[in-house]
């Protein structure tokens, strides 16, 4: 797909925030979340299963217009660390990224 963002290579151990430097993995996330920086370490995310597309966007990062709610603007979700045997991990996640 054209439109498709690309992977991104480490997510934030926290609050899931995606990066696309290889510099930032291991690096303090700091991203402002509810008025304070996120304590979180960008974790590597460089194998295929580590991420899904987004469902909502299909890759592109936007929906309607607008960047995407449910992966940020990344066009993908990571998914390293969620149990797949337990189907409510995604949708917990995804609520997560909306507050």
């Amino acid at each position: 797909m054209a439109d498709q963002r690309p992977k991104p290579v480490a997510a934030c151990t926290i609050c899931r925030a995606v990066s696309y430097s290889a510099n930032s993995i291991e690096g303090q996330c700091g991203r402002w979340i509810a008025n304070t920086n996120c304590d979180g370490i960008y974790e590597r995310a460089m194998r295929t299963t580590d991420w899904e597309i987004c469902p909502n966007c299909v890759g592109s990062g936007t929906s309607n217009r607008t960047e995407c709610g449910h992966c940020g603007g990344s066009g993908w979700l990571c998914v390293r660390g969620l149990r797949p045997e337990d189907p409510d991990a995604l949708d917990e996640y995804l609520n997560k990224r909306k507050s």
